[in-house]
């Protein structure tokens, strides 16, 4: 039997738990008294059976709170005989404290498909602290032997738990290799994709492989020094995801450069979501463990939004810049993908479909809301934009590679006909917050002067593809992203370039 009689540091462990336990309560009560019910019936928000539960909650949160402010040593010697009755089924205290952490852990990683209300994250604090309340009110009532026996499960299990954990990560490790270069940027070695593709000028069916740098394109060759080595850097534009690996504007420029200089590999290092945030991780982080003779960047789509959404901290991915604890967790691959996997459950995370919705062009539903005279008012964003280019052109420098810039092209353009159609992914549309197509392209184009006028200072290679890529439907599958005629395009003046500019024969 538990003696009623404890230390001072057991009734300070009691009351702490007992608090965890109504705070994690109060906070259910919130969830569900926040929630509503498809048949109301109570209070036309409430079901019989939810108006139920928030009222037996509410009425445990009253009487817990008055009893631990009123009657401390009654409910002391309350609990510990309701402890002493439950510790007569065998072990069954103990497997609570040691596994009731797992129907949350679980709801966690199913997400909302599986449990809706899994998506309310204080819904799952208020059974962590639930959980963790009653375990510490539990473990200070139990008899001293079994709080023994307690500890020296805990210990096993966290022993057993570690070692599984290993062996789980090195397994892992071999089935799903780790990105190759840093865990700030995922460039994950031997994927081998089967998309399927339902896009204005496009194959319905595409192949997306990585090698083993990661990057899309052949493998790297073995006398590295004796070839001209490119890798491309942007995002999804230069990613090119729904694009076969033989039709990326990556691969044409390879193909069109061997032509000249059979010795030429080109190694597609695009990120979807990337900006220029991102782009510096990689010229700090992986460009010189590469050293490749050139870097060609195709940049400023992502870099708009960090302009035209009000939110511009929440846009973006999160390793453009990583975080002490972003490092932390994807150094691990094990809870990199469980990471990446309940990020996608909540839809959190910037992920690739198998396909993407067609690009439909929506009519302003009244006027565009009132654009300043000065477009560069709108870009705000491009003072960070220049400094972020600057800071690419001096690690190029520093990890000597000849650096070259592209501006990004567009579907659209500065027309009455675009001036009618709403921008809904760039701009965060609202009853009197609207933008046209013309108006994003407007500000897309500061963008593109601004890098073209950087390079210039510089003396950087710059390539200005938005002035020569028409704006037609032709070469894009949507705003922004080329198709394969596109593709060709790109690879076609890109190529050119390089060649007229001697690019090639200065290194």
């Amino acid at each position: 039997m538990v003696l009623y009689k404890m230390s001072r540091t057991g009734k300070t462990f009691f009351y702490s738990g007992s608090l965890l336990l109504l705070a994690g309560a109060a906070l259910l009560l919130l969830v569900l008294a926040e929630s509503s019910s498809s048949n109301p019936v109570v209070l036309n928000r409430f079901s019989v059976p939810l108006a139920s539960a928030i009222l037996v909650i509410m009425l445990i949160c009253l009487t817990g709170l008055y009893s631990l402010v009123f009657r401390t040593d009654s409910t002391l010697l309350f609990s510990t005989r309701i402890v002493s009755l439950l510790g007569r089924i065998p072990a069954f205290l103990e497997l609570f404290i040691l596994f009731g952490w797992v129907p949350v852990i679980f709801m966690l990683v199913s997400g909302k498909g599986l449990f809706p209300i899994a998506e309310e994250v204080r819904f799952l604090l208020s059974l962590t602290f639930a959980y963790a309340g009653f375990s510490i009110i539990t473990a200070t009532l139990i008899s001293s032997e079994r709080r023994k026996l307690l500890r020296e499960r805990i210990l096993m299990l966290g022993i057993s738990t570690f070692v599984g954990l290993l062996a789980v990560e090195f397994l892992i490790r071999i089935l799903s290799p780790p990105s190759v270069f840093s865990s700030s940027i995922q460039f994950i070695p031997y994927q081998n994709l089967s998309v399927n593709v339902d896009l204005p000028g496009m194959s319905p069916i595409i192949t997306h492989t990585t090698n083993s740098m990661g990057f899309r394109g052949a493998e790297p060759p073995e006398n590295w020094e004796n070839w001209f080595t490119i890798v491309t850097i942007g995002g999804s534009t230069t990613h090119c995801y729904y694009i076969d690996d033989q039709k990326t504007w990556s691969h044409l420029l390879q193909e069109n450069l061997r032509m000249n200089e059979s010795e030429t590999w080109v190694g597609n290092a695009g990120f979807s979501g990337h900006s220029t945030r991102a782009h510096i991780v990689l010229m700090k982080e992986v460009i010189p463990n590469v050293k490749p003779d050139m870097v060609v960047l195709l940049v400023g789509t992502n870099d708009v939004v960090y302009s035209t959404r009000l939110d511009p901290d929440g846009v973006g991915i999160g390793t453009e810049k990583p975080s002490l604890g972003h490092r932390l967790i994807y150094s691990s691959r094990l809870l990199e993908l469980l990471d990446i996997w309940i990020r996608g459950s909540f839809d959190e995370v910037h992920m690739l479909t198998e396909n993407l919705p067609p690009y439909i062009r929506i009519p302003l539903d009244g006027p565009e809301m009132e654009v300043p005279d000065d477009i560069r008012d709108l870009c705000t964003s491009l003072d960070e934009y220049h400094s972020n280019i600057m800071e690419i052109i001096r690690l190029g420098r520093i990890s000597e590679v000849q650096v070259v810039f592209m501006t990004q092209p567009s579907l659209w353009e500065d027309s009455d006909y675009w001036h009618g159609i709403q921008e809904s992914y760039y701009w965060d549309v609202s009853e009197d917050s609207k933008l046209s197509a013309a108006t994003v392209w407007r500000i897309l184009d500061v963008f593109n002067s601004e890098l073209i006028s950087i390079c210039a200072s510089e003396g950087i290679p710059c390539l200005d593809l938005a002035s020569q890529v028409p704006h037609s439907p032709e070469y894009f599958y949507d705003g922004m992203h080329l198709n394969e005629a596109g593709s060709i395009l790109v690879a076609d003046l890109l190529s050119k370039f390089i060649t007229d500019q001697h690019l090639m024969e200065s290194l």
